[in-house]
């Protein structure tokens, strides 16, 4: 079931027209005390209790009430179901990576690696310059 609430600061109680919360049965006392909860919770056209947040208070009256359509959710269901489990392989996947980047003992050398490429290129420039084919190269 959905429900279509109001959310209202301060709030009227339908069944007595009084502001707030009128204390009679009609308004439903939340255990959860949410917004979300008690927009299922109270009847339709009754007025919870405030409901305190951190920072703000909340006052429900849902208006209408729509049952799901639950054939449109079966339809549904087969996609639902297999992103579901994409994302659930795709997050053992990154799990695992995750396990094996820890564990690994790895010893990076790419410095090493270029610092020695670089001397030998550049040895080789030397070379081809002693030999004079660099020169060549570049006459017309």
């Amino acid at each position: 079931m959905t429900c279509s609430a109001v959310l209202q600061s301060p709030a009227r109680c339908s069944a007595t027209g009084s502001r707030g919360w009128c204390g009679k049965t009609c308004c439903a006392r939340f255990p959860t005390r949410t917004p979300a909860s008690a927009a299922f919770g109270v009847p339709v056209d009754h007025v919870s209790e405030p409901i305190v947040g951190e920072h703000t208070v909340f006052v429900v009256e849902p208006v209408a009430r729509h049952n799901a359509d639950s054939t449109a959710f079966a339809k549904q269901l087969p996609v639902l179901r297999g992103q579901a489990l994409q994302n659930a392989r795709q997050s053992r996947v990154q799990l695992v990576l995750s396990s094996l980047r820890d564990q690994a003992k790895v010893d990076d050398r790419r410095k090493a690696l270029e610092e020695a490429q670089k001397s030998a290129q550049e040895m080789q420039e030397v070379q081809q310059l002693r030999s004079g084919t660099r020169g060549k190269q570049s006459q017309p």
